[in-house]
């Protein structure tokens, strides 16, 4: 008999549909069971919102959320949930106060800036955690909540059973820190917890504290593995690794960045390959011939992406996760071009953004880079060298 999971960690490829997924888990879930959806992104828990309401309207006519679905951005529920129910616990003066939020994206807590000389916990709490009018530092809203659980025997863990049957984590990658400690006490806590991600599009981080440090940049999986033995977690790396979105070549392509991950595969779906364009795969382009390959396949959308310093017209690799296009053009860093003539390898973050730039589109992806010698690039690119857009030819 398989042994039954309470916890699961899915590994989700760019375009599998994770999103869709944890919609549907659920909102199939019955009526009478309570679920959490939390994500880090705003724009990823409206997306999860719109979808339920969608699914709802569908069913009942109503355009709400399912009243037993509670989707919630990473920080408003620590905060709700973890940080004002036990106050008073960390410290008696905070009983009456109305705590908020800081987010801050450099170590909080600062004494002297100039001398780099930072408050401690022991030395004085208050100024630890806290901003101007009790407003916590993101970096430090799961510690506080970590160290009340300590002092309470629970009292977290309780209280997210008590509230949840369920919890699902979205873009779990994104966790980091003191993040990766609440996850453990929501596989500790009664609930039954489903985390779903892609350590490969780790363009964000919730924060950048000093904890666990071995884990950040997308290591969620190393993490439950090794610091959450006991708590039995399911791993799947199957179910959501066939991408609705990019060509297989793409697919195999952008797997190279990631060989110790088991590599994408494209689904066959009639709905997901409704057009045959010329061009399908990853190329390198010289910028001198762009303008010639967009008078190639005119129906498509084309997106120009850059690593940063992005305009109206073009957007940078990060703001681009998440997002479908047709075709789009990539703007590499030295060192991406580096890489792809078989070079030193790349930077965590480097090579996050620029998976999550090659495999926004579903059919091509072309890299600007001026080049002498096509020998020089590794396995499963392409080359445009025809200028002759009626007679384009790709070797």
């Amino acid at each position: 008999m398989s042994e039954v999971h309470k916890n699961k960690l899915l590994i989700a490829a760019a375009g599998s549909g994770k999103t869709r997924y944890l919609v549907e888990q659920a909102f199939n879930t019955p009526t009478t069971e309570k679920v959490l959806i939390s994500t880090y992104t705003r724009s990823n828990a409206q997306e999860i919102k719109d979808r339920l309401r969608e699914k709802n309207r569908d069913k009942t006519g109503q355009d709400i959320v399912p009243s037993n679905i509670l989707v919630e951005e990473w920080f408003t529920f620590l905060l709700r949930h973890g940080v004002r129910p036990f106050k008073a616990t960390m410290d008696k003066r905070l009983k009456y106060k109305r705590i908020g939020f800081k987010l801050s994206n450099v170590r909080s807590g600062a004494k002297n800036k100039d001398k780099n000389i930072y408050w401690g916990e022991e030395e004085n709490l208050l100024r630890f955690y806290f901003g101007k009018n009790y407003r916590i530092f993101s970096d430090k809203i799961s510690k506080f909540i970590y160290v009340c659980n300590e002092k309470t025997e629970g009292g977290f863990t309780d209280r997210i059973s008590t509230y949840f049957d369920k919890i699902f984590i979205d873009e779990v990658q994104d966790l980091a820190g003191w993040d990766l400690e609440i996850v453990k006490l929501f596989f500790e806590s009664r609930s039954n917890v489903e985390l779903v991600g892609d350590p490969r599009q780790t363009v964000y981080l919730t924060n950048h504290a000093a904890k666990h440090p071995n884990y950040k940049n997308g290591k969620i999986d190393d993490f439950v593995k090794e610091k959450c033995k006991k708590c039995n977690v399911a791993f799947d790396s199957e179910s959501l690794n066939r991408t609705h979105r990019n060509d297989h070549k793409i697919a195999s392509f952008s797997s190279k960045l990631y060989p110790t991950y088991k590599q994408t595969v494209s689904c066959d779906c009639a709905e997901c390959r409704t057009l045959t364009p010329k061009q399908r795969g990853v190329y390198v382009i010289r910028e001198d011939d762009i303008e010639d390959l967009l008078k190639i396949d005119t129906g498509l959308e084309t997106k120009v992406l850059r690593f940063k310093n992005s305009n109206k017209e073009e957007m940078n690799f990060g703001l681009a996760k998440g997002l479908t296009f047709d075709r789009v053009i990539i703007y590499p860093t030295d060192s991406i071009v580096d890489w792809i003539k078989g070079g030193d390898d790349l930077k965590d973050t480097t090579r996050a953004k620029f998976y999550v730039a090659l495999t926004r589109s579903r059919y091509s992806s072309f890299i600007v880079c001026d080049y002498l010698n096509k020998e020089n690039f590794i396995d499963g690119i392409g080359f445009f060298t025809e200028k002759d857009t009626q007679t384009c030819l790709f070797v």
